[in-house]
């Protein structure tokens, strides 16, 4: 109550425009105007307090990690006291299945080559609550992107920065798979995020949430088919990795590994398919867990479609 007492009194005197001051003696008026006739004059009114948020940090991920098991970049989603991350489960069975595959040095090589980036945008004040949001831009130059319309704004997340660490609270946010350019856009539920901010962008960031299995079994299908058929013709691939590939995904023998395979496949199909995360509380799970590690860099946007 009394800081909005004090507000209110404040843009009182902002409205009359000056302030008249207390009587005073030669030499007392710091600053200027100097006392004449027993008055320093007129004072100028306080500054008016900023109540807009604004951006304290701006950044494009600039790398991206895979977990390596169920375990990894994963938070418990659903509250049983377990961290849920089912995309590390299938990262873990290709690895096991093909050892000479590297997913990780893939998505990085695609993730540094693509135009497109993630943005994020942490608005608030240092210590207080912030508003997390995320966008789709395109590279202009080295530090700049392009914001194109606002479709590529994400529902806007609530969190908070205490000791330089960003914890965003239970939200809903589109994210892009960066495996190839222009790639799926997903609707990830029960989105967080945990990162340390810094003036050099985010740190030991973690993307977590739950994906619909309807979009998990089209678009990352698809993705994962995509990457694999490229592993699958390479012509230095190793030997044992292309029959691991034709006996596991290149199902009808065509030489090509398809969506339609990745999901067939008894390695992969059961993984995209099978829910763990009930996101709608109708005791039945709808979406697969999900959980990935970043890292940004500042950047700046050439548009005005961000955080406000």
């Amino acid at each position: 109550m009394r800081c909005l007492t004090a507000l209110l009194i404040s843009l009182a005197l902002i409205g009359c425009g000056v302030v008249d001051a207390p009587p005073c003696a030669a030499g007392q008026c710091d600053p200027a105007p100097d006392c004449t006739a027993g008055e320093c004059g007129s004072v100028l009114p306080p500054d008016p307090i900023d109540l807009s948020p604004r951006v304290i940090s701006r950044s494009a991920v600039n790398e991206v990690k895979l977990p390596i098991n169920s375990h990894q970049y994963g938070l418990d989603l659903d509250g049983d006291g377990i961290v849920d991350n089912q995309l590390g489960r299938l990262v873990a069975t290709l690895k096991t299945f093909l050892p000479h595959v590297d997913l990780q040095a893939a998505l990085s090589k695609r993730l540094a080559a693509s135009k497109e980036k993630l943005i994020y945008d942490v608005s608030g004040r240092d210590g207080e609550p912030v508003r997390i949001a995320t966008y789709v831009g395109k590279a202009v130059d080295a530090t700049s992107f392009e914001i194109e319309s606002q479709k590529n704004a994400t529902p806007v997340v609530n969190g908070k920065i205490k000791d330089g660490e960003l914890t965003t609270d239970v939200g809903a946010g589109l994210l892009t798979i960066p495996l190839r350019e222009g790639g799926a856009v997903l609707t990830l539920r029960r989105a967080r995020i945990v990162a340390q901010v810094t003036d050099a962008g985010m740190r030991q960031g973690i993307l977590v949430g739950a994906i619909p299995t309807k979009q998990a079994s089209a678009h990352l299908a698809q993705l994962l088919a995509d990457e694999l058929h490229m592993q699958y013709v390479n012509p230095t691939q190793n030997a044992k990795t292309v029959t691991a590939l034709r006996r596991g995904f290149d199902l009808n023998s065509d030489s090509e590994i398809t969506a339609d395979e990745v999901r067939a496949s008894a390695l992969t199909g059961l993984l995209l398919s099978s829910a763990d995360i009930d996101t709608d509380n109708d005791g039945l799970p709808d979406a697969i867990s999900f959980g990935l590690a970043f890292t940004s860099t500042p950047c700046q946007t050439k548009s005005t479609h961000v955080l406000r």
